[in-house]
Formats: structure tokens, sequence, C-alpha cells
């Protein structure tokens, strides 16, 4: 009896692998690239989105997983918020903390510190519920996106999002063709006096005579 149910108990290695690929199944394992300042790949490193941590918990039997704000951002720990995060699933209770301040997040979300804070508990306390070593891309202060590579550049021993490329911009209309007609200039009259348009006629219209006007009759005495 013992050695039929020693058999089908999953070994730990086999059991983490089995997790691993769940992971990258479903998108959950993502590519890091740590550029340097010239922007060139220094190293590569596989990391966990904190969404699939939590889709994994849940399909693990999560029981319970909750967080308290255990130090408040102040002047004394400059800005520093730290959470405790407990999970509690069929293996036990776990417990860890994560903090953050506007210094070791991207400037991006620095204004959102104190969530990030308690995301990075939360996704530190479910790695160890899990038996999950990779590292959460929450826990670098990154914002996770769409699928795909996520970039960063090492700066001073920190690191920091690659900034988005710049669409191309579209080429800008040449002045002539934006700028409106020039009104046309006046011509200049063959004895070299401004013309401001046709002259009237000096020599009446036939037709046209005024003529005196009629006497008028004297009155009879």
């Amino acid at each position: 009896m013992g050695e039929t149910a020693q058999n089908t108990k999953k070994q730990p290695k086999q059991e983490v692998d089995g997790k691993l690929e769940w992971l990258r199944e479903h998108g959950f394992i993502r590519s890091l690239e740590k550029h340097n300042g010239k922007g060139q790949v220094v190293a590569t490193e596989e990391v966990v989105i904190y969404k699939g941590l939590l889709a994994l918990a849940h399909e693990d039997g999560l029981k319970r997983l909750v967080t308290e704000l255990v130090d408040f951002p102040s002047d004394v720990n400059r800005l520093t918020a730290i959470f405790e995060a407990e999970a509690e699933t069929n293996r036990g209770v776990f417990r860890c903390h994560g903090d953050a301040n506007p210094e070791n997040v991207d400037e991006q979300i620095a204004p959102h510190y104190i969530r990030v804070a308690e995301t990075r508990a939360k996704a530190r306390v479910l790695r160890d519920a899990l038996n999950i070593g990779l590292v959460c891309a929450e826990e670098f202060g990154l914002e996770v996106g769409a699928n795909g590579v996520l970039s960063v550049r090492a700066t001073n021993g920190k690191l920091k999002v690659l900034p988005k490329e710049k669409p191309e911009s579209q080429p800008k209309a040449s002045p002539a063709a934006t700028s409106s007609p020039e009104p046309e200039k006046p011509k200049a009259s063959p004895a070299g006096k401004v013309s401001n348009g046709p002259k009237a006629s000096a020599k009446p219209k036939v037709g046209s005579e005024t003529k005196p006007p009629a006497a008028k009759p004297e009155p009879e005495p």
C-alpha cells in the first residue's frame, strides 16, 4: 500500500518541471533582456509574470491570499512601503514581504509604488508556495503588457525600461505647397507710374453727351 502511494506520488523535480511547462504553454514565462548604455544585450534571463503565478496557484488549490501594509511610507524610510503577504495552500501557510519606493521602480509607475510593493509581496509568497524559483517580472518594477520580450537597461545598478521607438514622422509639406498664393503686384505703366487698374475714358461715350438744362418760361404779366 505504501509502496503504491510512493510510486504514484510525483517527485519534487518532476512536479516543478510540470508547473514550469504549464506556465510556458500559457505564455506566463517571458525572456528578459538586459541592455547596457549602448543598447547592447548583456544578459538574458527567464522571468515569470504575476498573472501566471496567480493562475497556477488557483490550479494548485490556493485557499487564501491576504496582504497587510506593515511599514508606511515616510521621510524616515525614504518613502518605502513594505507589505506582508500570506498565502495558504494544501501544503501549508507561507509568508513573505515586498517593498517598493519611488527609487526602485520604473519611473513610469513610480506614482503607484505602493501597489507595486503589494504585488511584489504576493509574487514572492506565491513563488514560495508553488516552489517556483524564477524571479517575477513585477519584482523588477516592470508593468507587463502584451506578450513579447521584456527589455530593460541596466544603469548604475538600476533596471530601466528601454524607451519605445517613436513612430516615423510624416514628411512635412513644403512651404510653397502650404502657403497661400501672393496677390499680384500692380504693373507699372510705360511712363513709370503705377497703374491700379483701367482708367476711365477721357472721351464721353456716343449718345451719352449731357445737354444743358432747358430754360424755364417766364411768367406772363
